[in-house]
């Protein structure tokens, strides 16, 4: 049986109101006869589609709460689903290797401070220290030697000599994932 809906059996639901009873009749004709070979009848009567107590929303969904109350709700539930998801999007963090404070830094930085937004806004510092957020440019003119290794950090702990960590809060130091294409 089809998990649609019959357009047949909507249409009863739209025409009747709920406990209407309808008779509908079923009539059999051959192709070259003029009455009728057999006839049944039967009686529909439109059903609640929700138990008792509850209303059907326009999702067609049944509710024990209006159904304005409940989209309003899950309404700030999804919003706060998404603050919720946004707070785990993993941070990546350019590394400025040469800088002779990343030493510094790497044994500070913790997984935890580079999660946290208020944390991480005080090691991060703009352009001006070690460690980038985004939309640094790293200009290395052609021939030219890098002054630090342009890979990714092995880990959080261990920032000199290389480019970039990765951590986000559900999974912690993700810099190991980092791939360099």
């Amino acid at each position: 049986m089809s998990s649609k809906p019959d357009r047949r059996a909507i249409y009863f639901a739209l025409c009747f109101a709920v406990g209407a009873r309808q008779t509908i009749l079923y009539v059999v004709f051959d192709k070259w006869a003029k009455t009728p070979r057999a006839a049944a009848s039967r009686d529909v009567i439109i059903a609640d589609p929700c138990p008792p107590g509850q209303t059907q929303c326009s999702d067609d969904t049944c509710s024990a709460v209006d159904c304005n109350v409940r989209a309003a709700v899950q309404a700030v539930a999804g919003d706060a689903a998404l603050a919720e998801a946004r707070s785990h999007v993993p941070v990546l963090l350019l590394v400025n290797g040469s800088d002779p404070r990343v030493v510094d830094l790497g044994q500070r930085v913790t997984v935890n401070a580079l999660t946290n937004v208020t944390a991480r806004a005080a090691i991060v510092n703009g352009t001006g220290g070690p460690l980038y957020d985004s939309g640094v440019k790293l200009v290395l003119p052609y021939g030219s030697k890098a002054l630090y290794s342009l890979l990714p950090c092995a880990t959080v702990g261990s920032l000199s000599g290389c480019c970039a960590v990765a951590v986000d809060a559900l999974e912690g130091d993700l810099s190991a994932y980092i791939t360099v294409g």
